[in-house]
């Protein structure tokens, strides 16, 4: 018999290397998984050196700049960077379409390339007041049931690749 105890659980705290980082374990990439790029993406995430085991096509998406093969009317994830700002106001009729046709997808994102802080810094990259750009993401976020990352490059690539081998793997029940 096991007697419960009051005292508070202690939880091992993550050891740090040498160099005093905490570095995350390198993707294990599922044998199969292919990451399709969409042939209008200018600076796309992984390239040009891609990490290993990891497939990249370019090949044309309806919607998104990043799917996997054989999910890319189920599974997609737009990236912003500095273009954000006109996705947000100039844009917004045509960013509002996008996320209607994103509706229906299981599994949506969008990484902005940009530290939430950073993007938030009035007169820095627009003269967006932050207030507007902050509620117009919750909106997004809550209307249409996007994910919403914001990070730098490295960040972003190792969430999106996150995002993308668990739904393989769910979705083959790995």
């Amino acid at each position: 018999m096991r007697v419960k105890s009051n005292e508070p659980v202690k939880k091992k705290k993550p050891t740090p290397r040498a160099n005093g980082s905490c570095e995350l374990k390198p993707h294990i990439i599922p044998d199969g998984m292919i990451v399709v790029v969409d042939t209008r993406e200018q600076n796309p995430l992984w390239l040009p050196k891609p990490i290993k085991d990891l497939v990249i096509v370019r090949g044309t998406l309806s919607n998104g700049d990043y799917s996997i093969r054989g999910f890319e009317d189920r599974f997609a994830v737009e990236r912003k960077e500095s273009d954000l700002f006109a996705y947000l106001t100039s844009e917004r009729k045509k960013t509002k379409e996008k996320l209607i046709r994103l509706l229906p997808y299981e599994f949506k994102a969008l990484v902005i390339e940009f530290e939430e802080s950073e993007l938030y810094m009035p007169q820095l990259f627009t003269d967006i007041p932050p207030e507007v750009i902050r509620q117009s993401l919750v909106s997004f976020e809550i209307k249409y049931g996007i994910h919403i990352f914001y990070g730098d490059r490295q960040a972003i690539e190792r969430k999106v690749l996150d995002w993308m081998i668990y739904y393989w793997k769910f979705k083959h029940n790995v």
